[in-house]
């Protein structure tokens, strides 16, 4: 690997780990979650991990209107294959459907699988219905 691409590299990783302590910046403690919501989103990380063959990724709430004002409704991008960002509004149902949707993108983040534009997210869906 050449030297350029190398450091293009590093600095992605800068980039995406920025973004990634400003999102957590805004984080939803858990307890401020409905619990519904919260057992809701467990047993889909349960669930996800199990059936992916990863490690269950950290779970992080964050609050709805920062959702709403970046364009996101439910989630943002999957910027890495540890965490899952959630919405805290979302009903039991919905926080289901997008933790399944997530983590299946956090496994393809870790296996490169499935990357191409429009097939990722025909794949996350996929799983998430199934799920």
């Amino acid at each position: 690997m050449s030297l350029d691409l190398t450091m293009a590299a590093a600095r992605r990783r800068a980039e995406v780990d920025a973004l990634v302590l400003d999102l957590e910046a805004e984080a939803v403690p858990a307890s401020k979650v409905p619990i519904a919501a919260r057992l809701a989103a467990e047993h889909a990380l349960e669930v996800a991990a199990r059936e992916l063959g990863i490690p269950q990724p950290r779970l992080v709430w964050l609050p709805a209107d920062l959702m709403a004002g970046a364009g996101c409704d439910d989630s943002t991008p999957s910027l890495r294959s540890d965490v899952v960002y959630v919405s805290s509004g979302l009903s039991p149902e919905r926080v289901r459907h997008v933790v399944l949707h997530e983590a299946r993108h956090c496994w393809q983040n870790a296996t490169s699988r499935f990357m191409e534009p429009g097939v990722c997210e025909r794949d996350a869906e996929a799983f998430a219905h199934r799920g």
